[in-house]
């Protein structure tokens, strides 16, 4: 019966090990979709790893996230001064989309790499297999597309002021279009366990995970 027990645990390691394995360490993966998938998440070299967490538009990584702070803004709400459909709330510009030189993938990876639309987004939630799981130590999703390949999407976390939270626990993407909502927000997606979300009012000041996209 200890020998029995013994095989039992081999082959559920096993069976665990294959699992794993299923996840893509390609940085450039094809899932069957309009668009191929990254791997792993800006600022990041392999699919656990967590990456960097940016406010939307921005280039960089920061110490404080806050309005305060926030390129796009004078320090309010009704200050933007790009990417702005609505006078009340700032420059009304009409851009619902982030240009190329703010699209902090163009400019750090360049090529054919970009950040995800909203459209792009809801093709993954909708046409891709979601499940929780732990892969190598971290929570997140495994992101299995039509075609059977998959990716691994961690819970990174956010950034609010000088503020980590939510590592190991949830997870928000950004994609490059503006909320219909209202302006200062940003169209994304919300991840916590057992549950997907489509992000919408996502306020762009925060530190978001980005993942690549390439057409």
């Amino acid at each position: 019966m200890k020998h029995l027990a013994m095989v039992l645990v081999a082959l559920t390691a096993a069976a665990f090990a294959a699992s794993a394995q299923e996840i893509s360490r390609e940085q450039l993966v094809d899932l069957g979709l309009s668009v191929k998938w990254s791997g792993w998440n800006l600022g990041a070299n392999a699919p656990e790893e967590l990456g960097g967490l940016y406010a939307w538009g921005e280039l960089e990584e920061k110490e404080v996230y806050d309005l305060s702070t926030y390129k796009w803004c004078k320090g309010s709400y009704r200050t933007m001064t790009k990417y702005c459909t609505d006078e009340q709330w700032g420059v009304n510009d009409g851009k619902t989309e982030l240009d190329p030189e703010d699209d902090v993938v163009r400019v750090k990876w360049g090529g054919k790499w970009r950040m995800p639309t909203n459209a792009e987004m809801d093709e993954l939630l909708v046409k891709a297999k979601w499940t929780g799981t732990v892969y190598k130590g971290v929570n997140g999703f495994k992101v299995v597309g039509p075609n059977g390949k998959a990716i691994f999407f961690p819970f990174a976390g956010d950034r609010y002021n000088k503020k980590l939270d939510l590592v190991n626990m949830a997870g928000i993407y950004w994609t490059s279009s503006i909320d219909r909502i209202s302006p200062y927000t940003t169209a994304g997606m919300y991840i916590l366990s057992g549950r997907t979300n489509r992000g919408i009012g996502l306020l762009r000041e925060f530190g978001h995970s980005i993942r690549p996209v390439s057409d």
